[in-house]
């Protein structure tokens, strides 16, 4: 399929797909900003880059008097300056098990160097950084990693200095000129808000804060402050979690800018975020369906004077059921062509699809599952971001086999994460 062919449905589905879903998503948020008298949205990189757009195009023309600012920071540019104040929960941070996890990929969440990570892998008689690691090696590692002088030393002096500018890049950005705080990202467990609570503490500022989040996967701790989600939560709608994917939605709200590493202060006394480098194989793909998302807002902003919250829930939940778990030929093509990572260094980033992940989705139902958390067994050779969207190339016969196993595997995560 030529790259045009490729450009031309990316626009027709991000105008007819993601279009529909981000703006009611964002109608939400702003209807639930003015209720409630706020007048400044934070909406944090990069999930919140075309969420933005959408609200300032709303507020715009619709004449609300709300600041719709981005911030840039990420999971990890906001967790490593918290690291040498929070104690063990440090840890939990950084030593958490997924399903496919390397020592390299455990060090990458710290943010060391090259050379510091070969340091403390050799003192750990590390021979192979790449290799995945199954429950009880994991937990071998762990327990050197906490009990390594190497690592604790780097781990509190690459903290303290990313705490110095990232409180910079903050007050900067006027985030403690305020008594309320109020940020809008994708989701899933609450962690970034977890750590802007804990940053803010540091500096005794107690502000209120509030997050607007599409879903939440795990209760959250309330003294982090108000969550409010539009599509799910831990307590509801349950079946709108089984027929759902974060990671495609993340693809959905894809930037050209790299994932923030930290900050820096130039010359002239300014905080700058520091960017990782982009997959710049995907710019025009990423480029062609953000332009066809503001084209559907701009066409339909006349629509947020009639948005019902409820019947935009059974609208979404249609698209995405579809898009998610049935997804056509022409959308398949597409994340044939998008690359992803969900750990929060970014560093090995694979594509969504592809035909040659079939041999891997067995490891995705039901009682290997089992084998692997309760048994120990040997965890994926591969992560497959999107085990829906595999299940497309699978034979007809086996479809509703996997699709089964998938659906009642995510049932069961949704009653477990809580």
């Amino acid at each position: 399929m030529t790259e045009k062919k490729i450009i031309d449905m990316m626009y027709e589905y991000g105008y007819n797909k993601i279009g529909p879903v981000l703006f009611d998503y964002t109608s939400w948020i702003i209807t639930e900003c003015r209720k409630r008298g706020i007048n400044k949205i934070y909406f944090l990189a990069r999930d919140g880059f075309l969420l933005q757009k959408i609200a300032k195009q709303i507020c715009k023309q619709k004449g609300f008097k709300i600041d719709c600012r981005y911030l840039c920071c990420s999971r990890l540019s906001l967790r490593i300056p918290t690291y040498h104040f929070i104690g063990e929960e440090a840890y939990d941070s950084i030593l958490y098990k997924g399903f496919h996890v390397t020592p390299d990929e455990i060090l990458n969440r710290v943010g060391f160097s090259v050379e510091i990570k070969n340091k403390i892998l050799k003192q750990l008689n590390v021979i192979d950084k790449d290799k995945e690691l199954n429950k009880s090696e994991f937990y071998k590692f762990a327990n050197g990693i906490k009990n390594n002088k190497l690592f604790l030393k780097e781990l509190k002096s690459n903290s303290k200095k990313a705490y110095e500018t990232t409180i910079g890049y903050l007050k900067q950005e006027k985030v403690f000129d305020d008594s309320e705080f109020v940020i809008v990202d994708s989701g899933w467990i609450g962690s970034v808000q977890h750590s802007f609570k804990k940053l803010f503490e540091s500096q005794n500022f107690n502000p209120k804060i509030t997050g607007f989040y599409f879903g939440l996967y795990k209760k959250v701790d309330k003294n982090d402050g108000e969550f409010l989600t539009y599509y799910f939560d831990a307590n509801s709608h349950i079946k709108n979690k089984i027929m759902f994917d974060n990671n495609v939605f993340e693809c959905l709200l894809l930037s050209n800018s790299g994932m923030t590493e930290g900050y820096k202060k130039d010359k002239n006394g300014i905080y700058k975020p520091l960017y990782r480098k982009t997959n710049y194989e995907m710019k025009d793909l990423i480029d062609t369906k953000n332009e066809a998302v503001i084209k559907y807002c701009n066409d339909h902003v006349g629509d947020f004077d009639d948005f019902d919250y409820k019947k935009s829930l059974k609208k979404n939940y249609k698209i995405l059921k579809k898009m998610m778990l049935y997804p056509s030929s022409d959308e398949v093509e597409i994340f044939n062509n998008i690359y992803f990572c969900n750990d929060i260094s970014e560093l090995s980033q694979e594509k969504m699809l592809d035909r040659t992940y079939i041999k891997y989705l067995k490891k995705y139902t039901l009682f290997p599952i089992i084998k692997r958390v309760f048994f120990n067994a040997k965890g994926d050779s591969h992560t497959l971001y999107w085990p829906y969207g595999v299940v497309f190339y699978v034979n007809p016969i086996l479809k509703p086999w996997y699709m089964t196993n998938l659906k009642f595997v995510n049932f069961l995560k949704s009653i477990i994460k809580k």
